[in-house]
């Protein structure tokens, strides 16, 4: 059985873009992927910075968001911007019985 959670829709007060990858084809007949605003919507957002790797003595990060907001139609070839930063979306995930999506998404 799925674990509840609660949520408070008054903690959606980031405004965020979901964007649906689409292939189209250029005049040269090469696969081209753009990607199209699908839904504006208000979320809770929480920023994570992981390390990664270290490489030529410095340390690169890894920048993640998890966000919260209402339920749509997203998958994993989606986009979020939210604060003017581009993320990829690693995992969405329906929160149990509530109308409400979890998406996992890394800065690109």
């Amino acid at each position: 059985m799925a674990e509840l959670e609660y949520i408070n829709q008054g903690e959606f007060t980031q405004k965020i873009k979901l964007q649906e990858g689409i292939i189209t084809k250029d005049s040269k007949s090469s696969s081209v992927r753009t990607f199209i605003t699908k839904y504006d919507a208000y979320a809770k957002v929480t920023e994570t910075n992981t390390p990664e790797a270290i490489s030529n003595e410095a340390l690169r990060g890894k920048n993640l968001i998890s966000v919260i907001t209402y339920s749509a139609p997203v998958t994993n070839r989606w986009r979020i911007i939210w604060a003017e930063n581009t993320y990829d979306v690693m995992t969405v995930t329906p929160i149990y019985r509530t109308p409400f999506i979890k998406i996992e998404a890394v800065k690109l």
